[in-house]
Order: C-alpha cells, then structure tokens, then sequence
C-alpha cells in the first residue's frame, strides 16, 4: 500500500446542514431543502494496485472549484480483503483519509464498492482470486476485447453464479467486508450512502426477474447485516442489473420495504462510442434513453441517481454529447455523477485498464471539457424543486421551485462565472432578494414572505465589454 498524504485543504466543510435523506422523490438535508447531487467518480485508478482513488488531498480541490458537492468513491474488494477474513486496516485508514479530505472541501461521499467482470484476475476489477470459485481456472484466463464482451465467458458467469448463489459464503463474505467499512465510517458526516454494488451481471442467472429474485434480496441483506447495525440514516443506491445500463432490460425490482432508497443507475450511448463520432441523430436515443428511465423511477416512488455517465474524449463531438448529457439529466430532474476524474492521467495509459479514455483530466492534469460538464445547478431550494434547466449556447439559466411562502432560508445556486459567464452575468428573481458570492459561486434566492412559487434567472450580459460577475449584496 503506497504512503497517503491528506493532509491541508479548506478547515471548514461547506456542508453545514449535515447528512441528506429520501423524502418521497428527492433528496432534502437537515433543513428540509431539497439538494441536487452533482459530482464526479474518483477515481478509476482505485481498480489497480495500489487500490487508491486519490494520493494527495489537493487532488480533490479542483471538484470544490467547479462546484460539485459529491464524489462516489470507488473501493475494491481486493484492496480490503486480499485474504479471506484478513482486512487491511492501513487501507481503510487511507480511504478515512480520503473522506475526510473531502468533507474539508464541502464535498458528500457515497461509497462505491466497485466491480466489472467480477474480479482483475478475470480481466476487470472487484473480487480478490480467493473469491473465485474452485472450477474456474482464473490464472489462464486472457481478455478479449471490446472489454464488454467479457461478460459472455464462462469462468465470469460461474463467478457471478457463485456469488449471488452464496456458494461457499462468497456473498456472505462481501457484505462482512462492507461491514468493515460501514464500520469504520459510518458515522463520518460526509459519508451519505452506499452503492453495495457496481453494475451487477447475473451470471448463468439471467432472466426478466433476476433483480427482484436474486438482486434485490442481496440488498435486502445489505440492508439489514450493514446498513441498519453500523449506519442506519444512510441512502442506499442500489443498482439493477448491468444490461440496465445499456437499455436492453427493464429493472424487476419491486417496492423496498425500507426507506431512504435511491435508483442508481448508468448510461453511455453505446452507438457513440463504438461509432466514434456523435452527431444530432444521436440525442434521439439518450432522449429515449432518459425518459425510460425517469419512467422507472416514477414506478418506483424514487429519485434517481445517474451515478455513471461519461463519453471517450476520442470521440468526435464529445462536448456535444456531454451537454446534451447534463441537459437531459436536469430536464429529467436527475442527480448525476460522471464518470469519471482521475488525476495522473498518462496518453499512453489512458484511463490505465481498458483503453478507454474517459477522465476529466488530460494531461498534466489539465481539465478536459469543462465547458459542457461546469455549469450552472441548484445545490439547495428551501422547498421543491418544480423545473431547471441550462442552455449552454444561450449562457440561460433557469430555476423555478415551490415554497411554503415562510421568507425563510435561501435557494443555493452554483453558478461557474469564468467558466459560462467570463463577460459577467444578470440575474432576474421572481420575489425576495438575490446576492452573489464571487469566491464561492454562490447565488442565495431568498425568497419573499408570502410568495411560494419563485423563479430565478441567470443570462450573459448584453454588454460585450468584460465586466464582473454581479452581486447586489457582496457578501
């Protein structure tokens, strides 16, 4: 395990009203404010050794600056238990760190135990070699690519088989080295749920029912062996089964018997990225797409987590494609998570395990894209949010929410000023009062005593001459 140094960074976490909830379809703090989640994976190198997402706290900075307030924070299975019922401690200590750091800088932390192909001895990432079952003869076994197709070879069913099976205790054993994280950071107020696991493939199990037949018990025993004993105010994210992700397959799940749930789910446009080129034809399909799954959520009485989304910075219209990305997300009242920001990005490595070439830095770790992924979002409304939505050609942003019309509290709203609005800004509000934080990025809507229905208005200015971003009340 490499040395760890979190250390420095901003003394005061910006997450002042504490650990969020599920109330009904969305996600509100302590205050009673619905909160929009929106962040970045961190990171895809927590999938080889020396398992660990970031080194240096200061990696995280950049994510404070562009006003996310989330991180899922890949874990391996590998890194925790390379040895069955042996936990290493020096890397839970170096994953504490980690979210400690990122509580500093005003960011939650969901906690993803990741996976793909089962196990890095079969080609991917997750379980350590113990963890595999006898018959599969995992130390000859070679990758074929497109990586996908992996989920196809026999040794990567009988594993999954296996596990959602309990052969041998291997489930059993998973969620007693998730005990050991729930145990570990529980209590850490940044930490705000867990995703028990990544992209699920069902092994020789497949059907239309396999989620409620075998994925959702898994959960249900999550539930109750970790969640409930060491973290019982958590959101857990749980995940439907990996041909979710493509739009092949609906999810089977029924109604969970317990509360503060969130559908996570994933989306690439698989089309793109095997075309290698994105064009307006595309948006068709990632609008079915997201409305399949704002559908599924609606079915279910629960919010919606878009935990992975993302497209290869080689293919041609890239930017095109992550703004229409973020566009429906918003317009489908989505919470969103891309995939994903890794520091040390190498042009011969790429992404450092399949080929792909997905962060959000390039480099030098010089970002990438940021045009299309930093923009304006609602972090908080002191009530519910009714619509928002950015268009990132017209420099136009909107935000209309409901009150109880008490004048209390603030509506937050991150707004990227050298980023979207580099000649300045206007802002119109429909009732109360508005400042701007030009450190922060922070616009506060406070509404006005006895108004419930507000709307809030950002625009470019009409004056071409460079100007600063605005603030009626410099705070």
């Amino acid at each position: 395990m490499a040395a760890v140094a979190l250390t420095g960074g901003m003394s005061a976490p910006c997450l002042a009203a504490g650990r969020l909830q599920v109330d009904g379809d969305a996600i509100v703090d302590r205050q009673g404010r619905e909160v929009v989640l929106r962040g970045a994976n961190v990171s895809g190198k927590a999938k080889l050794p020396p398992f660990l997402p970031i080194i240096e706290a200061s990696e995280l900075d950049i994510l404070q600056e562009w006003g996310f307030n989330t991180i899922r924070l890949v874990l391996t299975w590998e890194a925790l238990e390379p040895q069955r019922g042996e936990y290493r401690t020096r890397y839970l200590d170096a994953i504490e760190a980690i979210v400690d750091a990122s509580w500093r800088r005003g960011l939650w932390v969901v906690l993803d135990m990741h996976q793909a192909l089962y196990s890095r001895a079969l080609g991917g990432d997750g379980a350590p070699t113990w963890a595999i079952p006898e018959d599969v003869d995992w130390e000859d076994f070679e990758l074929i690519g497109p990586w996908p197709l992996n989920h196809l070879r026999w040794e990567v069913n009988r594993s999954f088989t296996a596990f959602w099976l309990d052969e041998d205790g291997v489930q059993s054993a998973y969620l007693d080295a998730w005990a050991q994280v729930a145990a570990r950071l529980g209590d850490h107020p940044a930490v705000i749920g867990y995703d028990p696991i990544n992209e699920p493939w069902a092994g020789f199990l497949l059907s239309l029912h396999f989620d409620w037949r075998y994925l959702q018990p898994f959960y249900d025993r999550f539930h109750h062996e970790v969640r409930v004993p060491f973290d019982p105010e958590a959101i857990l994210f749980p995940e439907p089964n990996v041909l979710t992700v493509t739009g092949s397959m609906r999810p089977s799940f029924r109604p969970f018997d317990y509360d503060n749930v969130v559908l996570n789910l994933h989306w690439y446009d698989a089309i793109t990225l095997s075309s290698g080129v994105y064009t307006a034809l595309g948006r068709p399909r990632s609008r079915l797409a997201f409305a399949r799954m704002a559908r599924w959520g609606k079915e279910l009485g629960l919010p919606i987590w878009l935990s992975e989304f993302g497209m290869d910075f080689s293919v041609m219209g890239h930017n095109a494609y992550m703004n229409d990305q973020y566009e429906l997300a918003e317009t489908k009242g989505m919470h969103q998570a891309q995939w994903h920001y890794m520091t040390g990005w190498d042009p011969e490595e790429k992404d450092g395990w399949n080929g792909e070439d997905f962060s959000m830095l390039g480099e030098n770790d010089e970002p990438r894209g940021v045009q299309a992924v930093i923009r304006p979002y609602p972090r908080a409304v002191p009530g519910r949010i009714t619509d928002y939505r950015f268009r990132r050609k017209k420099g136009r942003f909107v935000l209309h929410y409901e009150s109880e019309g008490l004048g209390a509290g603030a509506a937050e709203v991150f707004v990227p000023a050298a980023i979207q609005y580099p000649d300045g800004f206007e802002v119109e509000v429909s009732d109360g009062d508005w400042s701007f934080d030009p450190v922060t990025g922070m616009l506060r809507h406070r509404p006005a005593a006895g108004a419930t229905r507000h709307e809030v208005v950002v625009r470019r200015t009409l004056s071409r001459s460079p100007a600063p971003a605005p603030s009626r009340h410099p705070e």
